[in-house]
């Protein structure tokens, strides 16, 4: 046993040796052999301190390393021995050896008591060395060390904790670790994109890869960090879905900024139209609906909403019953029109009266409108009929309505067929289709009128302050070589011969339709059995009588070209005498229709007649087919758009929306009530205040740019800017839709029956007429007639009111364009609320807008130099827009031509270039946005763009380009982009490029 314990001893000494040498390569504070303290250097009691740390060491498991280390360092009993200070020269570099004094023998310790202690490695012996004993600065070079009590708190806690405990922590901190860099990383990569370049590939085969540059405007300062919210990304994968990379945007601002929601969507009928804006709309009738069913059962208050939704609703009782409401209603209120008997004797005041009453004449109808020679106070108006019995529940006075193409036009053929490579038509004319009509239509006296004469794309701006030439991404296509160009017009001569002009087939559909509309009178007439007590002979003679009244009442309407132009001249404000007014149509008392519509007049009123020629041509009608033939032609007419207004159940739009249209428009007091209290009042504040404040700088911009007009005089300048100065944009709703007990006063005396839509119809329309004519016994309130007459807080569309000098923006507007919570920068939240104003302001200075002063009256406000050169002006955009307004389209595989025409749509036409170039001066555009791979600035055009994105078919295409005077979305963007410096910069446009054409017909502002 001696043996095996001395050999022990050697062993325990040499390992302490080796940790001691260690110690001595890790720049920490080293651990003495215990043989070489003495009990004078550290005055502790051997016996029981050391014990008391093996006994610990031992209970504490894995943990025993740190009690050994703990013992070295001389912490174990830390009061006695804090600061014990050590000669290096006393413990580096002896030997080892035994010591042979008594007192070495009384302080060693038991050699085996220390074994399982000293089993221990380097790592471990350097964990032992506290932070702050490492960070003491004690060089070995030095004599002396100090050595400091550590602190165990820490250490001693972690040291504790079981080995998954550990494990745990650990994970935790890398994970941490991994977060941390994954920002760093992401914010380094963010700063990368906003200060170098995009490659991007095109699909065209002219362009195989650009780059986008950063934002290059000079007004536009360096982008920050992009803006990531959920409004910015949510923004950002809209536009990057609607745009397209196919499309040039200097060719085709329309392919460019709507070519992905285009593809996305199918036209499959040549009437069928698809629109952004009708979306928005759609969203409202949706709300509606929804909000109309919630309501309670109780046929009370605001219950009778929801009784005559359910009315229209019933499709089935509405298909059983079809038109026997109609002629009952017709047989009860006209029958002495009916009776054969009655003859050519009397005149037409009665039945007109009632007509106008139930819904509208298709003579003329009688409206309100503002004085135009005095803001404050109302006048009668005479104009138009509407193309629909059911009213036109918000006209727009001034504004024509739409033409009396018959409601059936969307399944109309044109009757006559061009000839194609493949194949020929024959040449059908409109009365080879119905025989019957023929005589009609030679007894009406009246031809035919004839047509009148008159991938997405990365866009890059230029970079500003730079030597570097821009990149025109686009230049390909629009620098082809001479032999691609001459190979085009050499493929344009040879199919000219087979394209034909969009007026030319407008023409003919419309004679089709006129047709086509004959032909369903006959069965109308039939349908109705108005002719039960005429006898067989007389019966047949009738009917043929009364077809041809109606073709010959709709030929007296004056042309579409001609009725714009004389609105746009302000030539429809014509003031006649009540004498003066009978001897334009003769087959009307109308003193004493106006005593029966609005109260007796005095016979010194005036009244306002839109089209006295059209008096006089439907008296000539009057006179060649007789009173008793107009009376069951006027019935006639009348059941039949009610018909094609309220009962055709063949529409493609679903029926549940053409039931929340009417009831918002029949009803528009208590729907619009619902629509705006689905909000809360500090939501809707915020967003008008919003508003308002967008107002006011749209307008502080308008002036600014009319100011840099050159061609106007000083004294018109002058003029037009006072004009834009006191312009009144109107917002606020009036309190009649927001209080309560107002909105059900309005409905209290309302009757609503669930079974009987067509009679829930004529009551609320006549308690809609009296409440538009109860108007004239007041003085013109604005708010009053902007929200009664012109529109409802549920209107999508903004308006500019000449007679008023305002420019009305409803809720619906407002709702649907902005958010509580913009969370994205201005020029993209703000930017179509603006464009809207600043096109409806531009409104007050159009070819229009010219002829009415500040003060709303009729008034010119331009002298004749500045007014000649305004229309030299107008004609210089005229002639571009029709240049590049040329597309071409097919329709039942004949390829046509479409042409704008500029006569109807150059007022709109004008508003859209103007605003443009007045809101892209307002923001500021340097954010981006994340998500996206436009600039800010190619952000702001694409934006307001695809508010306007639609799509329409053929037939509809070519009906709107001559009745409506809006441009189609295809050419009402690409307008947006003429003669605007800033898109030309913004999209790198070449002079002579479509949108950016070499002779620029700047109206107002300056380059």
């Amino acid at each position: 046993m001696g043996g095996r314990e001395e050999l022990n001893k050697r062993w325990i000494e040499r390992e302490t040796h080796v940790l001691y040498e260690s110690l001595d390569g890790y720049n920490l504070i080293p651990l003495v052999p215990p043989h070489h303290f003495t009990s004078s250097q550290f005055n502790i009691n051997r016996s029981n301190q050391t014990r008391s740390n093996l006994d610990r060491s031992r209970t504490l498991g894995r943990s025993h390393p740190k009690d050994l280390g703990n013992f070295y360092t001389g912490t174990i009993g830390r009061s006695n021995y804090n600061h014990a200070t050590i000669n290096r020269a006393n413990l580096s570099h002896k030997p080892l050896r035994r010591c042979e004094h008594d007192h070495c023998a009384r302080s060693q310790p038991n050699l085996d008591e220390l074994t399982p202690q000293l089993l221990i490695t380097h790592a471990s012996v350097a964990v032992m060395a506290s932070a702050e004993q490492q960070a003491s600065g004690l060089e070995r070079g030095e004599e002396r060390y100090e050595y400091k009590t550590r602190s165990t708190d820490c250490c001693q806690s972690w040291c504790e904790r079981g080995g998954v405990e550990r494990i745990v922590v650990l994970l935790l901190l890398g994970a941490l670790l991994i977060i941390f860099s994954t920002v760093v990383l992401s914010l380094f990569y963010l700063k990368t994109m906003n200060t170098t370049g995009l490659n991007v590939v095109f699909s065209r085969q002219e362009v195989s890869e650009r780059t986008l540059l950063k934002d290059p405007s000079p007004s536009h300062p360096s982008p920050n960090l992009p803006c990531s919210t959920h409004q910015c990304l949510t923004l950002a994968a809209r536009i990057e879905s609607v745009s397209s990379r196919q499309g040039d945007p200097c060719s085709s601002f329309y392919e460019a900024a709507c070519g992905g929601w285009v593809g996305s969507r199918n036209i499959t009928r040549p009437m069928d139209t698809i629109s952004v804006l009708d979306q928005l709309k759609l969203d409202i009738d949706k709300n509606i609906r929804d909000l109309i069913m919630s309501l309670g059962d109780s046929n009370n208050g605001f219950g009778k909403l929801k009784s005559f939704f359910i009315s229209c609703s019933d499709e089935d009782t509405i298909r059983r019953r079809r038109s026997e409401p109609i002629i009952n209603f017709i047989k009860e209120h006209f029958s002495p029109a009916l009776d054969p008997m009655t003859g050519d004797t009397g005149d037409l005041t009665d039945i007109i009266t009632d007509l106008l009453m139930f819904g509208g004449s298709s003579m003329f109808d009688v409206s309100v409108d503002i004085h135009p020679f005095n803001s404050s106070q109302y006048i009668i108006l005479v104009k138009l009929p509407s193309h629909s019995n059911l009213p036109a529940l918000f006209p727009v006075p001034g504004d024509p309505l739409y033409p009396t193409l018959d409601p059936l036009y969307p399944t109309l053929e044109p009757t006559k067929q061009y000839p194609t490579p493949d194949n020929e038509y024959p040449n059908l004319g409109p009365n080879s289709l119905y025989p019957k009509t023929k005589s009609a239509f030679e007894s009406s006296g009246f031809e035919p009128s004839s047509s009148s004469s008159d991938s997405h794309g990365i866009f890059s701006d230029p970079k500003p302050g730079s030597n570097l030439k821009p990149i025109n991404i686009f230049s390909s296509f629009n620098h082809k070589n001479k032999s691609e160009q001459g190979r085009q017009k050499r493929e344009l001569k040879q199919t000219q011969q087979n394209i034909i002009s969009s007026q030319q087939l407008f023409q003919d559909i419309q004679n089709a339709a006129e047709s086509h509309s004959i032909g369903n009178l006959i069965n109308l007439v039939e349908e109705f059995d108005l002719l039960s007590s005429y006898s067989q002979p007389f019966k047949q003679t009738t009917a043929d009588e009364i077809v041809g009244f109606i073709a010959a009442l709709s030929k007296a309407l004056p042309d579409r070209n001609q009725e714009l132009k004389a609105f746009r001249e302000n030539r429809v404000y014509n003031l006649y005498t009540l004498q003066e007014l009978q001897s334009c149509f003769k087959y009307v008392n109308w003193g004493l229709l106006m005593d029966r519509l609005v109260g007796k007049q005095n016979g010194e009123e005036r009244y306002m007649v839109q089209f006295p020629s059209h008096l006089r041509q439907i008296e000539r009608v009057v006179s060649l087919f007789g009173v008793r033939i107009a009376r069951l032609g006027l019935l006639v007419l009348y059941g039949r758009d009610f018909l094609s207004s309220l009962v055709n159940l063949n529409s493609s739009q679903e029926r549940w929306r053409t039931c929340s249209q009417v009831t918002q428009g029949i009803l528009p007091i208590p729907s619009s009530h619902l629509y705006i209290n689905s909000a809360t009042q500090f939501d809707r504040n915020q967003l008008l205040s919003r508003v308002k404040d967008l107002g006011s700088k749209v307008k502080t911009e308008t002036l600014k740019h009319l100011d840099r007009t050159s061609w106007m005089s000083s004294k018109s300048k002058r003029r037009v800017l006072r004009k834009v100065e006191r312009v009144q944009i109107d917002v606020d709703i009036p309190h009649i839709f927001l209080d309560r007990d107002l909105v059900l006063q309005s409905i209290q005396n309302i009757n609503i029956s669930q079974n009987d839509y067509f009679g829930n119809v004529v009551s609320l329309v006549r308690i809609h007429k009296e409440r538009i004519y109860s108007l004239l016994r007041r003085r013109v309130n604005r708010a009053e007639y902007s929200w009664s007459v012109i529109t409802s807080p549920l209107g999508v569309n903004a308006f500019h009111i000449r007679q008023l000098n305002s420019v009305l923006v409803p809720y619906g507007l407002v709702s649907s364009f902005l958010h509580i919570s913009p969370g994205a920068p201005q020029y993209t939240t703000d930017a179509p609320v603006a464009f809207i104003i600043a096109h409806e302001l531009i409104h007050s200075v159009d070819p229009t807008g010219v002829g009415w002063d500040e003060n709303g009256k009729l008034s010119d406000i331009l002298d004749n130099t500045s007014l000649n050169r305004y229309d030299k002006k107008l004609e210089c955009v005229k002639d571009t827009i029709s240049k590049v307004g040329q597309i071409q389209d097919t329709y039942q595989g004949q390829r046509i031509r479409i042409e704008s025409n500029p006569e109807i749509s150059i007022g709109e036409s004008i508003a859209d270039i103007e605003a443009m170039n007045v809101v892209s001066n307002m923001f500021d555009y340097k954010t981006r946005i994340a998500g996206s791979h436009f600039s800010p600035s190619q952000l702001f055009f694409l934006n307001i763009a695809q508010g306007y994105c639609g799509i329409m078919g053929s037939l509809a295409k070519l009906v709107h380009l001559h009745i409506n005077p809006h441009s189609p979305s295809q050419s009402r963007i690409d307008n947006l982009a003429l003669f605007s410096s800033s898109f030309s910069e913004t999209f790198q446009c070449p002079t002579g490029s479509r949108l950016y054409p070499v002779n620029q017909c700047l109206v107002f502002g300056a380059r």
